[in-house]
């Protein structure tokens, strides 16, 4: 309180910092990028550096499971001059995982029937974007890598299905690869396959 009646507040605005707790929430940080959803963990806004930090200890995108995800809004107070930088472990099948690449704005068009996709896969998801209305393909970076455990991708080769593990999986904003020994209609085979892009 102002020792003189008659004075003014005065506030300092510098090292403003909040923090909080999340329990079960969604996170919609960028549609078509689908939500982390039942996320848990803590949100800290500095507001000198304009940062907006979002922890996510556990959640879910669709049937995948995060763990230890970061969400990272850096400018966030200047509209249209925001930055996203989104780091999401994702585990859990396959097919989910294919089904989560083959979105807006990642769009990998892999042209396997995902119902006969079988296995598992850990995924290190990373994603960089500005914070902007309208989100095109090439206003973001992709870096995609993971592990794909007792997997089969079905006609890979004409109608022959790869089975095996592990296969590696990257994916960048020039292409999509899986990589790795199986076996080919049960003959041993090294494989590296480019994925297409819609």
């Amino acid at each position: 309180k102002p020792e003189d009646e008659s004075s003014e507040w005065s506030v300092d605005a510098n090292n403003i910092k909040a923090s909080l707790a999340f329990k079960e929430m969604e996170v919609d940080y960028r549609s078509p990028l689908p939500p982390v959803q039942n996320g848990n963990g803590t949100a800290e806004f500095l507001y000198d550096d304009e940062l907006l930090k979002l922890s996510v200890e556990s959640g879910t995108i669709g049937n995948l499971q995060v763990t230890n995800a970061a969400l990272n809004f850096s400018n966030i107070i200047q509209a249209g001059k925001g930055i996203a930088d989104i780091k999401i472990p994702l585990s859990g099948s396959l097919a989910d995982a294919f089904g989560y690449i083959e979105n807006d704005p990642i769009g990998v068009n892999h042209k396997f029937k995902r119902s006969n996709i079988k296995g598992d896969v850990d995924l290190n998801v990373s994603l960089n974007f500005p914070t902007i209305p309208t989100l095109e393909f090439e206003d973001v970076t992709i870096k995609i890598a993971g592990t794909a455990k007792n997997a089969t991708l079905p006609n890979v080769v004409k109608d022959l299905n790869l089975t095996g593990e592990p296969f590696e999986i990257t994916v960048t904003n020039d292409r999509a690869d899986v990589k790795g020994s199986g076996k080919l209609a049960g003959r041993d085979a090294d494989i590296e396959c480019c994925l297409l892009y819609t």
